[in-house]
């Protein structure tokens, strides 16, 4: 596993220590409306079709969602279906946009974590072990991190 027990609090805990010594990032916040869905595929199917419909779903509430995806044929039937636009940024450029995203609904993910480290209020609204139902075996590491990381991070919530 690459998260282990007591990284999210040793991470968070010099988090405001360390950010600025070790890492400047070379973009400005521009805050925005979007409702980002971040959906994995390809290389890691960590949720199902119908587990992706139920975040989409859920996303409308607060919202136009944007979709975030590596996985374009599993997205565009997505899209059609909810009636939603997926982004055709760089993986870059969406980081930065989901970044500045109202709210994120996502599968755990590194990816949408790290994002945590520049604004640990972040709205993130990430899936339970009942929607992880892709076949991708190792998201129970980005949960346990996401759980804990809670502690530290008020807007993280995971859907049961």
């Amino acid at each position: 596993p690459y998260w282990y027990p007591g990284c999210a609090d040793s991470v968070f805990s010099t988090r405001d220590k360390n950010l600025n010594r070790w890492f400047s990032p070379k973009f400005t916040r521009e805050p925005n409306d979007i409702v980002a869905v971040h959906i994995r595929g390809k290389d890691k199917p960590v949720a199902s079709y119908n587990s992706y419909s139920f975040l989409i779903s859920a996303a409308k509430l607060i919202g136009d969602v944007t979709i975030f995806t590596d996985d374009p044929q599993l997205s565009s039937k997505l899209a059609e279906e909810h009636n939603v636009v997926i982004s055709n940024g760089s993986w870059q450029e969406d980081w930065v946009t989901i970044l500045n995203a109202k709210a994120v609904f996502c599968a755990p993910s590194a990816f949408i974590m790290s994002m945590l480290l520049i604004d640990p209020n972040k709205t993130i609204h990430m899936m339970s072990e009942k929607y992880c139902d892709g076949g991708f075996p190792h998201f129970h590491d980005d949960l346990r991190f996401a759980r804990e990381a809670m502690k530290h991070c008020p807007n993280l919530g995971v859907l049961t």
